[in-house]
């Protein structure tokens, strides 16, 4: 066995040979109270009341909905624009792509079990093969204990 896994193993003995801590019978009860006694708004977001959660989620949507309310008309036009000018240029190709898309469907209407099952396996010898360079990287590696 290399250096770090003998290093590893020794460690690993003697914090399993260290006695379990317990923590004070009045810990719990105390920290419970504590949190208890915090106020609202220092509590966890989803503990808060229902009504203030929905009225803090509309004060945070608010700037970005009148952010988008005042930039939306000069936006619109620009995607109107944008789209017009793609659609001019795709025109004359939308006919053959579109008969080239449902050739494309009806083969692979056809051909969906065995693709799946080719996908599946391509899958499985991937991730084999990245366990594989895991573990020559990782036993390549030395380790270095902090």
């Amino acid at each position: 066995m290399s250096l770090p896994g003998r290093r590893d193993d020794r460690l690993s003995r003697r914090l399993k040979a260290l006695p379990r801590l317990k923590a004070p019978a009045g810990l719990l009860p105390r920290v419970m109270a504590s949190a208890a006694s915090l106020p609202w708004w220092k509590r966890a977001w989803w503990t808060w009341p229902v009504v203030l959660r929905f009225a803090y989620a509309g004060l945070l949507a608010l700037p970005a909905a009148l952010i988008l309310g005042w930039l939306m008309p000069s936006m619109q036009a620009a995607v109107d624009l944008s789209f017009h000018s793609v659609e001019a240029a795709l025109s004359g190709w939308w006919k053959p792509l579109a008969t080239v898309g449902r050739g494309l469907g009806l083969a692979l209407a056809k051909a969906k079990t065995p693709l799946l099952a080719a996908a599946f396996l391509s899958y499985l010898s991937s991730v084999a093969a990245a366990s594989a360079i895991n573990r020559l990287w990782s036993a390549a590696i030395p380790r270095r204990m902090s």
